[in-house]
């Protein structure tokens, strides 16, 4: 039996000793139908195929050879897998025969979800002479307006949060307009990407799990859960040094500049990444009533300054000036961002409110 079999046998033998319900095996083939729905627009899915993990070997496979074509060593057997539970989470699991990464389908079809409303929301922001954002509620070629991104953006927050499960009652229109449909596709894969590549570098960089941790020998005054924490720093680090640095996309072509502004997406698929991240753990304290007990990750604002301050850091001296690139992708992010945020949040509190 091949190594990839035999990977895959402890994936199934993990999801039967999983005992899913009945309900999250349903919803998860909701979420995989409506994840094939849009990636028909990316990609030629096998009809027979289930769309999510055709994906994830895809991905995972891309990743693996652009490891190898830049001459460092990764010969390990991997299989990558779904976790059908809906949730919001990615981890991978080592076993002797080698690494399984497993990735919740809820939280593909929920970034999914958010860059389809992202390109239609990036219709409606625009940028003065100094590059400041404004939003422009009389543009007209995007099938949903201003208010109804806004809308259907605190609606999907609020209903992953209240019942495990990405926003489902709506069926979400690929923008019409090019522009924002390539930004689109550019942002989820790169956020996709970004976090199966955190999964491989905790792999790579030889992480341990709680349990080892706790049977290491204690160093200085750190916690278990700051160990684990100080891990995914340098995964989110890592990640992004070798995104930067790798091919990750040999088989899509996105546009004939997308090499020069290689860096630049890249650093601003992040960002937002770590933007709906930290909207997710705010929604959750509206409606619970209480802040996310953080153990074993960061809260989102930390990630995000920490991988910020290492990439500005690292690539100062680029010689293709790639800490300006940077430097100008924070900024034109922050910019929409501090536009945006004030009313997705007057939004979201408000629907909260009319749930009590």
């Amino acid at each position: 039996m091949s190594d990839k079999n035999s990977l895959k046998d402890e994936y199934l033998k993990f999801l039967k000793n999983s005992n899913l319900s009945e309900t999250k095996l349903q919803n998860s083939e909701l979420l995989n139908e409506q994840y094939r729905q849009t990636y028909g627009h990316d990609f030629e899915i096998p009809p027979i195929e289930n769309s999510f993990n055709w994906i994830l070997s895809n991905y995972c496979e891309d990743i693996r050879n652009s490891i190898l074509n830049a001459g460092k060593n990764f010969d390990v057997p991997i299989f990558a897998g779904e976790y059908p539970t809906c949730e919001f989470n990615a981890y991978y699991a080592r076993t002797n025969k080698g690494h399984i990464f497993l990735l919740n389908t809820g939280l593909f079809v929920f970034l999914n979800q958010f860059t389809k409303l992202l390109s239609h929301l990036h219709c409606h922001i625009n940028y003065d002479k100094n590059n400041n954002a404004f939003i422009d509620r009389f543009f007209i070629n995007t099938q949903l307006s201003f208010d109804e991104c806004i809308s259907l953006l605190s609606d999907s927050f609020i209903e992953y949060e209240k019942n495990n499960i990405p926003l489902l009652s709506r069926n979400i229109p690929i923008s019409i307009d090019k522009k924002a449909d390539i930004l689109r596709s550019i942002f989820l894969s790169h956020m996709e990407k970004f976090i199966l590549m955190h999964e491989f570098m905790h792999a790579i960089a030889g992480h341990l799990t709680a349990k080892e941790l706790k049977n290491e020998s204690t160093e200085g005054d750190l916690t278990i859960f700051e160990k684990m924490q100080n891990q995914e720093f340098e995964a989110d680090q890592l990640a992004v040094s070798w995104m930067i640095s790798l091919d990750l996309f040999p088989h899509l072509k996105f546009d004939e500049g997308y090499e020069y502004h290689k860096y630049a997406y890249i650093f601003h698929a992040v960002n937002i990444f770590f933007y709906l991240l930290n909207i997710k753990e705010d929604v959750y304290q509206m409606i619970v009533g209480e802040k996310i007990s953080f153990s074993t990750h960061p809260p989102a604002w930390q990630r995000f300054m920490n991988i910020t301050k290492h990439v500005l850091k690292e690539y100062k001296n680029h010689p293709m000036d790639i800490h300006s690139i940077l430097l100008s992708s924070l900024y034109q992010t922050a910019s929409w961002m501090d536009l945006v945020s004030p009313i997705l949040y007057e939004s979201l509190n408000d629907k909260v409110r009319k749930l009590s």
